[in-house]
């Protein structure tokens, strides 16, 4: 995710709020995709969350980095790696040790490692000594 100065946020749109025009351009690594199909996914998914002026996109950003085990650090793009954004060239380039896949069972397997397993008692099934039986008539009692 990167966020930039001198662009006003469109409400009807999703995406980053304005920033100050004095600050620079940032970006947050937050999630490794196999595909381009698994980023587009991941970038309808993640629009899908957001809530303008309760849960913003860099907000949300740092979650999703923590979540997938990134460092939640963001970076300052400038000289050569600004002009390459902006020219749609900008590659992340990593050692393969570090590169982990997007999970998007993260958030779910991070609930279990911290809570347990959820066991809903209104779910939980229960076996009867003596099979029930169906009986053609109804017991009626008035």
């Amino acid at each position: 995710m990167v966020v930039y100065p001198g662009v006003e946020r469109d409400p009807d749109a999703v995406g980053s709020p304005a920033l100050a025009a004095d600050e620079p351009f940032r970006m947050l690594e937050m999630a490794h995709f196999e595909t381009p199909d698994a980023v587009d996914k991941f970038g309808k998914d993640f629009n899908g969350y957001l809530i303008p002026g309760l849960l913003d996109g860099p907000e949300l950003a740092v979650e999703v980095a923590r979540l997938e085990g990134l460092p939640v650090e963001w970076t300052t793009l400038e000289g050569d790696d600004l002009k390459a954004y902006q020219n749609a060239e900008l590659t992340l380039t990593h050692d393969p040790s570090d590169w982990h896949p997007y999970n998007p069972n993260a958030e779910r397997d991070a609930r279990i490692a911290t809570e347990g397993l959820y066991t809903d008692p209104i779910q939980q099934t229960f076996e009867r000594d003596e099979p029930e039986t169906a009986s053609g008539t109804p017991k009626l009692d008035f």
